[in-house]
């Protein structure tokens, strides 16, 4: 990985600083109830969850040849926004923010959820004076953020920013395809969304605790 301080660390929120894996599950698990469909396990949730969100909802059972994906999205939002108020930050996230501010690195969240959403749950915590920009979604579809990723590297590159002084973090093998496609350096976080098995696989730096990422800046 290297230990040349980043000028920017851009990081996901769900799963990797916030810790809703079990929130999600719980999530997923009562629409598929609702349905007369297997629930899931947290491992099967691992290896299901994917970008874009449909893919993952039809790899667990859902047709939507039968219902509007829209009507099962805004349902999943509902039971999502009950639960994440309790949802806490991974151990270690607090005291590496507040290290990386204090070293001078600037720090984003980039998100394929709703961006609004995500500002109000950074307020919840008191937290989004800690982030520069928060650069999200204007649906609650989650189809993935590529695109967004893109843009933001292009307009940091026309301020003199080169992507080898940035840092993305995320939970998932889409943050590694954002990554890529922004040109910087990832790591990617094992606690979250995939499994660290599923990670492994793809042969990226892998990160289980975030002090270990003081090593790095």
């Amino acid at each position: 990985m290297g230990n040349m301080k980043p000028e920017f660390v851009v990081w996901d929120w769900n799963g990797t600083l916030l810790d809703d894996v079990a929130a999600s599950v719980e999530c997923i698990n009562t629409l598929l109830r609702r349905r007369g469909l297997t629930p899931l396990s947290v491992e099967a949730y691992r290896d299901a969850f994917d970008f874009p969100v449909i893919r993952y909802y039809e790899r667990v059972g859902f047709d939507f040849d039968r219902e509007p994906f829209d009507e099962v999205a805004r349902e999943y939002i509902a039971e999502y926004d009950r639960r994440s108020p309790d949802c806490i930050l991974h151990p270690g996230v607090w005291d590496t923010l507040c290290c990386l501010g204090e070293k001078g690195v600037h720090q984003i969240v980039l998100t394929a959820s709703h961006q609004q959403s995500i500002e109000d749950s950074l307020d919840r915590r008191g937290m989004r004076c800690i982030f520069q920009e928060v650069v999200g979604l204007q649906d609650i579809y989650a189809e993935g953020k590529v695109k967004k990723g893109l843009d933001w590297m292009q307009q940091q590159r026309a301020q003199g920013l080169h992507p080898d002084n940035v840092l993305y973090i995320g939970d998932t093998t889409h943050d590694l395809e954002v990554a890529r496609a922004m040109g910087c350096r990832c790591l990617l976080y094992s606690g979250g969304h995939h499994s660290r098995e599923r990670l492994a696989r793809t042969g990226n730096s892998l990160l289980d605790d975030f002090r270990r990422l003081l090593t790095f800046t």
